[in-house]
């Protein structure tokens, strides 16, 4: 078994990076050109619901 703090850190680190990202992508949808933000909001939902097949 591994170490509980490791992996504690790990998740610490893990959802500190995806929340950074969620920003990322906040910002990307909110300084895109009005025009093109459905376009865009499509792209991420599809991003983050994409699953990867075998």
């Amino acid at each position: 078994m591994g170490d509980p703090i490791f992996f504690s850190l790990f998740f610490l680190q893990a959802s500190w990076i995806f929340q950074a990202g969620l920003v990322a992508l906040a910002l990307l949808i909110a300084e895109s050109d009005p025009r093109e933000k459905d376009l865009m909001i499509r792209l991420i939902v599809n991003l983050i619901t994409f699953k990867c097949r075998e």
